[in-house]
């Protein structure tokens, strides 16, 4: 190959992937994640989830539907953060690794929340007066 040739071809690959790195789009893959949020005893919850990835400036919120179930498509590869929440439920966080177009699945089984009570007493004055007797 001759020298000109060479640097056409370098020139043409330096572009492209000058391109590419301009454009997230082109960046993205046809990943998948598959949440399934349930509570103790199995069933699906319908709650929020956050899933984010520093590395990917990646920052979304999402709602799962009546049965728990949330599915994700076409976002970067990479490791992301997930925390989900429902009132009456613990906050969740964990982490999942998305490296392949297979779909990941991933399944979040929500802890019901400690209650938490307290009984405040003071002193004050008595109900029945010890002056009158």
């Amino acid at each position: 190959m001759d020298c000109e040739k060479r640097m056409t071809i370098s020139v043409l690959g330096a572009l492209s992937f000058t391109l590419w790195l301009a454009n997230p789009a082109l960046r993205q893959s046809n990943s998948e994640l598959r949440l399934k949020a349930t509570d103790p005893t199995g069933l699906g919850v319908r709650c929020s989830v956050k899933l984010a990835s520093e590395a990917n400036q990646y920052h979304q919120d999402f709602l799962t539907d009546d049965s728990g179930a949330l599915a994700v498509n076409h976002f970067p590869f990479g490791i992301y953060h997930v925390s989900v929440e429902h009132p009456g439920f613990a906050p969740f966080s964990g982490s999942v690794e998305i490296r392949s177009a297979i779909p990941a699945e991933y399944e979040i089984k929500l802890v019901v929340a400690q209650l938490n009570t307290a009984v405040v007493v003071k002193e004050e004055e008595t109900l029945v007066d010890p002056h009158r007797t």
